[in-house]
C-alpha cells in the first residue's frame, strides 16, 4: 500500500507520517520501501502507522447533537415522560378521590342540619306536650259543675 492510500480518510498531512517513520526507524525498518517519491508500506508498517493515527469514525450529529447523546437523552425523555403520564394517573386519582371526600362532607352537613331541625322539631312538640298535659291537669281538678259552666 502506498503512503498516498494510507493518508485517504485520515486527516494528517503526508509528511508528519514521513517523520514519524523516518524517526521510529527500530519500528519499520525493512518494512518501509521507497518507490520513487512514494514510500510503499507492508502490512506490518500499516498496523503500526494505524496505532498512531487510526482512520475517524465520523460522528452522526442529528440537530447539533452526537447521535450516542441524542439516543441517550431520547431514552431519559421517554422515562419521564412514563413517569409524568404515572404522576398525572396518581394526581386523577387523589382529585377522584378529594371530590368524592367533598361530596360525602356535604351530605354530612345536609344530614346535620336535618337533625337539628328535626330536633327542633321535637323540643316544640314535646313543649306542646307538656302545654297539653297542663291543660289536662287542670281540666281533671275542675269540678263537675266548673267544667259544665266553663269557670275555673
Amino acid at each position: 500500500m502506498k503512503i498516498s492510500e494510507f493518508l485517504q480518510g485520515r486527516s494528517v498531512a503526508r509528511q508528519a507520517v514521513t517523520r514519524y517513520i523516518n524517526r521510529h526507524d527500530e519500528i519499520f525498518k525493512n518494512h518501509v520501501k521507497k518507490d520513487g517519491k512514494e514510500l510503499d508500506l507492508d502490512i506490518a508498517a500499516i498496523e503500526a502507522l494505524e496505532k498512531v493515527y487510526p482512520l475517524e469514525m465520523p460522528v452522526n450529529v442529528i440537530n447539533g447533537v452526537p447521535k450516542e447523546s441524542f439516543i441517550k437523552i431520547q431514552n431519559e425523555l421517554i422515562v419521564s415522560q412514563k413517569k409524568i403520564e404515572s404522576l398525572q394517573g396518581q394526581l386523577l386519582d387523589v382529585q377522584e378521590q378529594i371530590a368524592t371526600a367533598k361530596a360525602q362532607e356535604l351530605l354530612l352537613e345536609d344530614k346535620t342540619n336535618q337533625v337539628s331541625e328535626l330536633k327542633k322539631q321535637i323540643d316544640l312538640k314535646n313543649d306542646e306536650i307538656e302545654n297539653l298535659k297542663e291543660q289536662l291537669s287542670e281540666e281533671k281538678s275542675k269540678g263537675f259543675f266548673a267544667k259544665i259552666f266553663g269557670r275555673k
